[in-house]
């Protein structure tokens, strides 16, 4: 028998690509931020000190810093996030949450929470859950900012 490696990552960005759909759908209704905008905040939120430069926020989207400029502006404007200097580079800035981003965030986690149970919930055992949520740990055990929750 011949391994198929290509199903898996085929089958993985389909569902990716439909759950990205799906939530960010709903999370835009509720609380007019995207899954990736979550995301983002997230990463800040568990981040050591709450604070990531846009080059660590790039690598843990796995997505260019441009991407992540292109993401941290209308936040800013809108008031989720904001911007520290670094005490010791003044070229150096890193994305912290603002008091209004971490109540947002607060809510959309929980919204989040709720969409991620209704979506899986009805398709996976909670033996079936914890074994996705495991190989899926293995995957990406080596990105950058894997121990936290996004």
């Amino acid at each position: 028998m011949t391994t198929n490696y290509s199903t898996p990552i085929l089958r993985t960005l389909r569902a990716s690509a439909f759950i990205d759909e799906r939530i960010t759908g709903a999370l835009s209704a509720v609380h007019g931020v995207s899954l990736r905008d979550t995301m983002l905040m997230l990463y800040v939120k568990n981040a050591p000190g709450s604070k990531l430069s846009r080059i660590e926020l790039a690598k843990r989207l796995c997505v260019s810093p441009s991407t992540v400029t292109r993401t941290t502006n209308p936040l800013e404007k809108i008031g989720l996030i904001g911007r520290e200097a670094d005490n010791r580079d003044a070229r150096l800035s890193y994305v912290v949450l603002t008091p209004t981003g971490a109540k947002l965030l607060k809510n959309t986690e929980k919204t989040l929470e709720q969409l991620s149970g209704d979506f899986l919930t009805p398709k996976l055992t909670e033996k079936e859950l914890l074994q996705l949520a495991q190989l899926l740990g293995k995957l990406t055990s080596d990105f950058p900012g894997n121990n936290t929750q996004a």
